[in-house]
């Protein structure tokens, strides 16, 4: 799953060519190599590991691979103009692409800050037809909502873990949409029972996707198509659901023993599709033992959705954790805002 435009920023090698650093952020929330540049190198006896090292020390998250004849090169600089000009001393520069990614992360943190659920929802009506299938997704911060929206959710309810939406509430997001035909997703087991009711008490055609979390829902979204059956399209998203692990990162609040996981009241906590796998006092410990627990080395892609009491440069410094030990996995962030979890994980 790839989100665009919507609070979301590739980290490391977006493109899964190979292994790469984090993005170095200052706590100014400046980025020290704030330019994108990836092209290609066409040219006649190249030497791969010479053009590395020499890429290598413009920036940062480099990724050199190719033969003598053709090289892709990826590398965040402080002047795009720097690795380009190499390049063209040594063959052709192909497919040129530069994003200024520091320019990006303040217009996602700007929007992430200045957005609400009603600003989300301002425009739900004009995505769907009437007759055609609209959803309703549950989301736990304003970040989250943009995602959902950004996938083809037509209205999002504010709610999520110890802030349960009412029934009333999911019943005035299906009311209000222009359509008889609508699904919704509770992304979280403790919201089903509130989306059943508001099924039950409408005279709309309503199916409950039994999504349990955030990564669950947005993966469902991939099967959505809006013309189709509602219950073939509904039985379509729970299959994508389920392809999805997610991991949550948060405090203990008491010391127990769960899951056959002990862990002490004010521990760092990690819980894999709803249960207990790790608890410790350093927080690369416990992402670690999460990602081991939902199989990293079998997935291609790990979303991180960061919440209200971390950062950018928390999430980019995640990332690159997971990166150094998973070279090959693609990395994305996402500014969720959610509250109670520090990082919320999606991995399929």
């Amino acid at each position: 799953m790839q989100i665009v435009n919507n609070g979301v920023m590739p980290v490391a090698e977006p493109n899964g060519r190979g292994p790469a650093h984090a993005l170095a952020v200052p706590e100014g929330g400046s980025l020290e190599f704030p330019y994108d540049v990836q092209f290609i190198l066409v040219g006649q006896n190249l030497d791969v590991l010479q053009v590395r090292q020499t890429i290598d020390a413009m920036g940062d998250s480099t990724v050199v691979v190719g033969d003598e004849s053709t090289i892709k090169v990826h590398i965040h600089v402080k002047d795009p103009g720097q690795p380009l000009t190499y390049g063209t001393t040594l063959g052709q520069v192909m497919d040129v692409v530069v994003e200024n990614m520091q320019a990006q992360m303040e217009e996602i943190v700007g929007n992430h800050e200045a957005i609400s659920f009603e600003d989300v929802n301002a425009e739900s009506h004009s995505d769907v037809q009437p007759g055609q299938i609209a959803v309703v997704s549950v989301a736990p911060g304003t970040g989250l909502a943009q995602a959902f929206r950004s996938m083809g959710t037509a209205y999002v309810v504010n709610g999520g873990q110890t802030n349960n939406p009412s029934t009333e509430e999911i019943l005035q997001a299906i009311e209000q949409l222009p359509t008889d035909r609508v699904i919704v997703l509770p992304n979280n087991k403790n919201i089903f029972l509130a989306s059943e009711a508001a099924r039950d008490l409408t005279e709309k055609e309503v199916v409950v996707v039994h999504t349990r979390s955030v990564p669950q829902g947005l993966s469902a979204l991939l099967a959505l198509q809006p013309d189709g059956d509602l219950e073939s399209v509904a039985s379509a998203m729970e299959i994508a659901a389920e392809q999805v692990s997610t991991g949550e990162l948060t405090r203990a609040t008491r010391t127990v023993t769960l899951d056959g996981v002990a862990c002490e009241d004010g521990a760092l906590i990690g819980l894999v599709d709803g249960r207990l796998c790790a608890s410790d006092q350093e927080m690369d410990v416990v992402v670690e033992q999460m990602l081991e627990a939902m199989e990293i080395e079998d997935r291609e892609l790990v979303s991180i959705y960061y919440g209200a009491d971390k950062t950018e440069a928390d999430a980019v410094e995640l990332a690159g954790q997971i990166k150094q030990h998973n070279p090959d996995i693609e990395v994305e962030i996402i500014a969720g805002g959610q509250a109670h979890y520090f990082f919320i994980l999606g991995v399929e």
